[in-house]
């Protein structure tokens, strides 16, 4: 009978020691999800050697030579040059001297929907814009500095926004005045 007991308590300590060791022993890891807020803001993105926030108007001039075009909308000054799309121009919008936003027009395969979404992750907001009656949607990645009009069944890219990595908040109120959440009649 003291056999018994004897390995009972024996049992008993073991499984408790066990349970120790399972509980605290390990290191505890806690998984956790950045959200759209929290992620770091990345160096802005840069096209045919212009980066928003940081080359100056002048410079502009300089690697693209005059526009086609020049435009004052509100506070900013937009410059517009060709493409080979009719009446579709890459634009440069400029504020206080400073490259703010860049619209470049995709016209051959430079990239898809998929391969963006690999290279920054899922877009922070999907939304409905100047081409949403066509089927094309505005997929913005602001912390990466970087927006996407393109479709979503094909994949295709039309348009590529490149600005200041910023929140969405920023970029909503800065950029995306003319967005929407909703598909909206003017559209």
């Amino acid at each position: 009978m003291k056999t018994y007991w004897f390995f009972i308590i024996l049992s008993a300590i073991a499984f408790s020691l066990g349970g120790i060791y399972l509980f605290f022993g390990k290191e505890k890891r806690v998984e956790v999800t950045p959200t759209p807020n929290s992620l770091p803001l990345a160096s802005p993105q840069s096209w045919k050697g212009i980066t928003p926030g940081q080359t100056q108007q002048q410079e502009v001039l300089s690697l693209l030579g005059q526009p086609e075009k020049t435009q004052v909308e509100k506070d900013r000054v937009v410059f517009s040059y060709p493409t080979q799309r009719q009446g579709i121009d890459n634009e440069v919008f400029f504020e206080k001297d400073r490259v703010g936003l860049i619209k470049e027009q995709i016209i051959d395969d430079q990239g898809s929907l998929p391969s963006f979404i690999q290279k920054f992750g899922e877009p922070e907001v999907k939304l409905f814009g100047p081409y949403a009656s066509s089927g094309f949607l505005v997929y913005v990645f602001a912390a990466s500095g970087i927006a996407l009009v393109a479709h979503p069944d094909g994949g295709i890219v039309f348009e590529t926004w490149y600005f200041t990595p910023m929140t969405l908040e920023e970029f909503r109120a800065k950029w995306g005045q003319e967005l929407s959440e909703t598909q909206s009649p003017r559209f």
